[in-house]
């Protein structure tokens, strides 16, 4: 294998640089139960994050991040203790900032709070960035 220094270790670092932080879970909709919340990168961060789709007058739907669900978690366990979904929809999630969870992102047995793809669908969190327009050097670069 070819040796590609300095260059070739950042570019690796860049693809490597994936976020993956909840497991892929099977869900059908029998099984959800307490407070529902959807992301797709169809969604806004302005509308409820309730709806799976955007509405036909595209004046609400899903969020568009997955850091505005996690708010809109966190201010719903404020007021009151209940199981929480976050369904999120297929396509590719470009995260400028890590995505944190501490312990108020948390739930408890009889109360869990769930992120999970959304039924038949593969979300992908990508937190690298392109390495555009780079050029092999001559020599020991």
């Amino acid at each position: 294998m070819e040796d590609l220094g300095f260059v070739g270790c950042g570019l690796a670092a860049s693809v490597a640089m994936i976020v993956l932080f909840v497991s892929i879970q099977t869900i059908r909709a029998g099984e959800l139960q307490g407070l529902v919340f959807y992301v797709s990168t169809d969604g806004n961060d302005l509308w409820s994050g309730r709806i799976a789709s955007p509405n036909p007058q595209g004046t609400d739907g899903p969020y568009a991040t997955v850091e505005r669900a996690q708010r809109a978690v966190r201010e719903a366990r404020a007021q009151q203790e209940l199981p929480v979904t976050v369904l999120i929809r297929g396509g590719v999630y470009e995260l400028n900032q890590p995505l944190v969870f501490g312990h108020e992102d948390g739930g408890s047995e009889g109360s869990p709070v769930t992120y999970a793809a959304y039924p038949g669908e593969r979300p992908v969190f990508s937190g690298g960035s392109p390495v555009k327009g780079w050029q092999r050097g001559e020599g020991p670069v």
